[in-house]
């Protein structure tokens, strides 16, 4: 989840092209907002399953000073700095994170449809970034948007693929071709946007590991599961998309 947050917020900063000091009130805001969903979820799993009141204090505590980051860096660019369009951004990110809450007290937060609404809110940092930096919304807000979230979605069928290896084989069956159909769904996706003049073609060049890594461990079997080894390649090749993502946009 850091990885997508914080690698969403790079690629709109360099989108953007600049260094603006209002970025690092984004980058405070955004920050603030992610902090802010752990004891929020953890207050709300306590209204269903309850908690005890020293835990809820705690919870309710760090959420206070969470928010109140998010208003002070949120104030200060709506008041400040005059940028408006943040307001209904916030506004659709808040609506996300309601239901993302909703899902994690009935404990389907892990499901594709809540990691799919967390994606989308996480990724909402680049074109924050981007609208900041460059004081625009157009097609270029909403490309950086769409591609992170073609991105970091990737991740959710594919380690739910390789996870399912080790389960039932009919899991394992359903969740490879999920992940299959994904990962040549973005690859068409991209060749059209591309062949449309709305990205560059070596852009491609920044989802062609994810795509490799998903239809090679597709078709690839293992002989034991390794979670935190398929955590810190994932960051790897975040950290490779990111670097890509900035070649393939410039």
């Amino acid at each position: 989840a850091w990885a997508i947050l914080y690698g969403s917020f790079l690629t709109g900063l360099a989108a953007a092209g600049t260094l603006a000091p209002a970025l690092l009130l984004v980058l405070a805001a955004v920050t603030g907002v992610f902090l802010a969903h752990e004891p929020l979820a953890k207050l709300a799993r306590s209204l269903k399953h309850g908690a005890r009141s020293e835990l809820i204090r705690q919870w309710a505590l760090w959420l206070a000073v969470e928010i109140a980051i998010v208003i002070i860096a949120g104030a200060l660019l709506v008041f400040q700095y005059q940028f408006l369009t943040l307001l209904p951004i916030a506004f659709f990110v808040a609506v996300l994170l309601g239901i993302h809450l909703k899902l994690t007290a009935g404990r389907k937060e892990r499901s594709i449809p809540g990691e799919l609404i967390g994606v989308v809110g996480l990724t909402s940092a680049g074109p924050s970034a981007y609208y900041v930096g460059s004081g625009e919304i157009d097609f270029a807000f909403w490309l950086v948007w769409l591609l992170n979230a073609l991105y970091f979605a990737s991740g959710i069928f594919y380690v739910k693929m390789r996870v399912g290896r080790f389960l039932k084989p009919e899991l394992f069956r359903r969740r490879a071709r999920d992940c299959a159909f994904y990962h040549a769904l973005v690859a068409f996706l991209l060749v059209l946007a591309a062949s449309m003049g709305w990205i560059a073609w070596r852009m491609l060049l920044a989802f062609a590991p994810m795509i490799s890594r998903a239809f090679w461990h597709t078709f690839h079997a293992e002989e034991q599961l390794n979670i935190k080894r398929i955590g810190y390649s994932e960051d790897a090749f975040t950290v490779a998309y990111i670097v890509l993502f900035v070649i393939g946009w410039q």
